[in-house]
C-alpha cells in the first residue's frame, strides 16, 4: 500500500537494511522492457512476483513454468544480489549462452549502482563474476557441458532451462552441492512433451522430486488482457505450438508439440496412459 511504501522509505533514510526480499525490491531500480524507451523505472512487484518473492525468501527450491516476459530475469537479479550482498551466499546463474550470462551480471550491476548508497553491498564487478567477502558472490555460467562442476553454491538459478543445451548435465553437477535451486523457463515449442524442463517440472508436480512446481501461465502480467493475447495469437498464425508454449493456459498445453501430429489437437487424459495394460498380456506388441 502507499502507506507501507512510505514507511519503507523512512526506514531507508535511517540506514536500516530491509529484512524481507519483497521489501528490498521496493528500493530496486530496473530498466523497463519498452523497446522504444527502456528507461529506469522502480521495480514495483506484480502480484505473481510478490507471491514468488515470498517463496524464494523461504529458501524453497522451485521449478517454475511460465509465460514469456513476466519480469523473472530482473527478479532473479534482485534475489541473487540480496543473497550475495546481505547473506554472504555464493550464487550461480546458469543461462543458455555466454551473452545471456554477461547480460545478467550487467543487470545486477545496474541494480547495485542505483540503490541508495547505504544499501549497496561490498561487491566487485567483473564481466562474468561478482566477488564479495568471505566467498560470497555471483558467478554467471553459460550452459556448457561442465558448467558449475566443482563449485559449491548456496543458490543456483537456471534461467530458461528448457533451452539449455546441457541442462540435465548442469543440473546433475549442481544438485549435490547447492542449498537452493531455482529452475525456470518457458516451454520450448521444438521439444514438445520432452526435455529437461518438461521432465523436471512434471516429476516435481507428481512429488517425485523435492521441488515446488509452480505454473505462472497466461494472465501472470496484470497489464495483459484477453485482447492482448488475441492480438499476439494472430501474430503466431500457423505456429500455434509456439504461441501455446510461450503463453500457455495450462501446464500441459505448454508442452504440446504439434509437428508431426495427424490431428492438430492433444488431450492428456486420452493420449497419455499412466497405468497401461501389462506388456505380456497384449495379443500383439509393437514398439516404435
Amino acid at each position: 500500500s502507499p502507506a507501507e511504501k512510505a514507511a519503507l522509505m523512512v526506514l531507508a533514510q535511517r540506514d536500516i537494511v530491509p529484512q524481507s526480499f519483497a521489501d528490498f525490491c521496493y528500493f530496486v531500480t530496473i530498466r523497463s522492457d519498452d523497446p522504444i524507451n527502456p528507461a529506469p523505472i522502480p521495480f514495483e512487484l506484480w502480484p505473481k512476483q510478490e507471491e514468488l518473492a515470498g517463496i524464494l525468501q523461504s529458501g524453497k527450491s522451485i521449478v517454475l513454468l511460465k509465460e514469456r516476459q513476466i519480469g523473472m530475469t530482473w527478479l532473479d537479479a534482485a534475489y541473487l544480489y540480496w543473497r550475495a550482498a546481505y547473506h554472504g551466499w555464493a550464487c550461480g546463474y546458469f543461462s543458455k549462452g555466454q551473452d545471456e550470462a554477461k547480460k545478467q551480471i550487467q543487470r545486477i550491476q545496474y541494480i547495485h549502482e542505483k540503490l541508495p548508497a547505504h544499501l549497496r553491498g561490498k561487491l566487485k564487478f567483473m564481466a562474468e563474476e561478482i566477488v564479495g567477502e568471505d566467498g560470497a558472490g555471483i558467478q554467471a555460467f553459460p550452459s556448457t557441458e561442465n558448467a558449475g562442476l566443482s563449485y559449491t553454491l548456496q543458490l543456483a538459478v537456471m534461467d530458461e532451462a528448457a533451452f539449455h543445451p546441457y541442462g540435465q548435465e548442469n543440473y546433475e553437477a549442481l544438485k549435490p552441492a547447492v542449498k537452493q535451486i531455482i529452475i525456470q523457463s518457458t516451454a520450448d515449442p521444438n521439444l514438445g512433451p520432452s526435455g529437461f524442463m518438461h521432465d523436471t517440472y512434471f516429476k516435481s508436480k507428481r512429488g517425485e522430486m523435492p521441488y515446488q512446481a509452480l505454473f505462472f501461465g497466461r494472465g501472470s502480467r496484470p497489464d495483459r488482457d484477453e485482447a492482448w493475447y488475441e492480438r499476439e495469437e494472430r501474430a503466431y498464425a500457423g505456429r500455434g505450438e509456439s504461441f501455446d508454449a510461450y503463453y500457455p493456459l495450462t501446464d500441459a498445453a505448454a508442452f504440446v508439440g504439434r509437428s508431426g501430429l495427424v490431428y492438430g489437437m492433444w488431450d492428456e487424459s486420452i493420449h497419455v496412459q499412466f497405468d497401461p495394460c501389462k506388456w505380456e498380456e497384449c495379443k500383439a506388441r509393437y514398439a516404435g
